[in-house]
């Protein structure tokens, strides 16, 4: 398929063109099984609107929905969404035109959404004991190398804002996370205290509930009553999983 640039796409279409995109590359490989209508859209600034992605992406061709994935109770952005075209061929020419164009801060990824299946279970990583400095960008080049990255997150203190050491990184198959694990787990990084630590994610959410279930047996045996998990320091957390697991 020839690949057009931005200018000639937005030409083409009549409509001016955004100065923030920059196109650097073409679409994945379809494979069996695919909705060829459906898109997925990772590396999504953090304050993009759907509307914004709308006026985006349908300069392509008519749209049947947009949505980014947002945490529901703090509207936060996990940075990745999807985008459903009405029909194929325009799907097909948004990840041609699409695909690697730079919006603010981020180069969005747009590749067609597979359906979920077994091949993804086990494939959400829990990082700790990243360097302190680590950005979004670090942990792409750290893990990119096994795989697909569906969506990474860097955890931020809520008062300084500064990175806490832990993160998140979904791959799009189990094998591309348990890959990560046997090469990166135990590894000492730059400017790292300890050797990087990983597991499945699933895994830690077991941990974290075992956590809150202690927390609040301790506080109904003083009488403190039970209290959300929210309202315990993210350091007492971390130093309870490191001597108890």
């Amino acid at each position: 398929m020839h690949q057009q640039t931005n200018a000639h796409f937005y030409k083409e279409i009549g409509t001016p063109q955004p100065r923030q995109y920059e196109q650097v590359g073409g679409g994945d490989s379809v494979e069996a099984g695919v909705d060829k209508t459906k898109l997925i859209v990772n590396y999504i600034p953090q304050y993009t609107a759907e509307g914004e992605l709308t006026s985006i992406f349908g300069n392509v061709g008519p749209l049947e929905n947009v949505r980014i994935m947002r945490d529901h109770r703090t509207g936060y952005s996990y940075g990745f969404g999807f985008v459903k075209y009405m029909n194929a061929e325009d799907a097909a020419r948004a990840i041609e035109i699409l695909n690697g164009f730079k919006l603010r801060n981020k180069r969005l990824k747009v590749s067609y959404s597979r359906p979920p299946g077994q091949d993804m279970k086990y494939s959400n990583l829990y990082i700790t004991n990243l360097p302190k400095n680590v950005t979004e960008e670090d942990m792409d080049n750290l893990f990119g190398e096994f795989g697909e990255i569906i969506q990474r997150t860097v955890l931020k203190d809520k008062i300084t804002g500064m990175p806490r050491g832990v993160g998140f990184v979904r791959f799009s198959k189990t094998e591309e996370a348990q890959s990560a694990i046997a090469a990166l787990n135990g590894k000492q990084l730059e400017n790292a205290m300890l050797p990087l630590s990983i597991r499945v994610a699933e895994d830690h959410g077991k941990q974290k509930a075992h956590f809150l279930e202690h927390v609040n047996y301790g506080c109904t045996m003083t009488g403190g009553g039970k209290r959300r998990l929210e309202s315990y320091d993210s350091d007492q957390y971390d130093n309870w999983l490191l001597e108890n697991y």
